[in-house]
């Protein structure tokens, strides 16, 4: 059984496919829209900020839906709007990330509320609205972050959050065993605005507390990661007698338990 949009065993992508990608605007999102754009994807990018996606949809015929995933109504109208411009929905990446970076003790309700609303609730929303459009074999993958088993100083509400949405994705498998919900743990990337919020002080402090307890700085370059997760999730969703619920990306030669 084969979804319809692969080549020959082996030799698989991502081409043809109706893609769906949450947090397009730049970082991981973006890079991997490019890649599946280049490929001869169908793809819908969404994200708050249009200029962005506009300039994005120039390489490829991308379609370009605006929306605040901290806002549930503009989650499902996300969804429907992709599955009525491809009709249909074969993958979801939902690569949308907020953080706040302060030590635990100043860390505020607003840190947490924002980093839930977006990280959890917002993928909760994307995909309650996805199981109605996606296809028998299609996938929703969601960008989780190695910091769910290496916790790191000043990090406290991103982390919980990732917990959280690794719980939630376990949640999915659960009640929706015939559908396939994948956790994609992403190493320490370069490229994206995971930091561009940052206090500089703060991110100081961090840098010299996280490389103390021997975090590895290595980094992985946006655009090589975003290829790769085309590549990766072409094969996956063209497989579908296969799941695969985890994968790990980091950079090459980091240490591993």
């Amino acid at each position: 059984m084969q979804s319809g949009f692969g080549n020959e065993l082996g030799t698989r992508n991502i081409a043809g496919a109706k893609v769906l990608v949450v947090g397009a605007s730049s970082g991981i999102g973006r890079a991997f829209a490019r890649a599946a754009l280049r490929a001869g994807s169908q793809v819908c990018v969404a994200a708050r900020r249009e200029a962005a996606l506009v300039e994005l949809c120039t390489e490829g015929s991308g379609y370009v839906i605006v929306g605040d995933v901290a806002k549930p109504d503009d989650c499902h109208r996300i969804v429907d709007s992709a599955a009525d411009a491809m009709d249909g929905i074969d993958l979801v990446l939902f690569a949308v990330g907020v953080t706040s970076l302060a030590p635990i003790e100043r860390s505020t309700a607003s840190d947490w509320a924002r980093d839930y609303s977006v990280n959890v609730i917002g993928a909760t929303q994307i995909t309650i609205a996805a199981l109605r459009h996606l296809s028998a074999d299609g996938v929703v993958a969601y960008l989780s972050s190695e910091i769910t088993g290496e916790p790191r100083w000043g990090l406290s509400s991103y982390m919980a959050s990732k917990c959280a949405l690794d719980a939630t994705i376990r949640s999915w498998r659960l009640e929706h065993p015939r559908r396939r919900f994948m956790r994609v743990v992403m190493g320490a990337t370069i490229g994206t605005d995971f930091a561009n919020d940052f206090d500089g002080p703060t991110l100081n402090e961090a840098m010299l507390r996280w490389g103390a307890s021997g975090i590895d700085s290595a980094m992985m370059d946006v655009d090589a990661v975003g290829a790769q997760l085309a590549r990766m999730l072409g094969v996956i969703c063209d497989i579908p007698e296969i799941d695969v619920p985890d994968i790990q990306l980091d950079p090459r030669g980091s240490p591993r338990e």
